[in-house]
């Protein structure tokens, strides 16, 4: 599998995941300029987390509930 992430300014990163392997989404992220932001976390579960793009500073939330 691969995770492809690519803000309207153009910057973009693909993530490699192989399927069944552990992928350290944080350190990808940061080799192209975006990072992890804040994280929402209820009972012990993640609930959504936040990308910002450095280069333009947009952002988007994912909910993973």
């Amino acid at each position: 599998m691969q995770i492809f992430i690519k803000c309207d300014c153009g910057n973009e990163v693909t993530i490699p995941a192989p399927a069944g392997k552990y992928t350290q989404f944080r350190d990808y992220l940061e080799t192209k300029q975006f990072h992890f932001g804040k994280a929402e976390i209820k009972n012990g579960e993640l609930k959504e987390f936040k990308i910002d793009c450095d280069k333009c500073k947009r952002q988007i939330t994912l909910g993973v509930d």
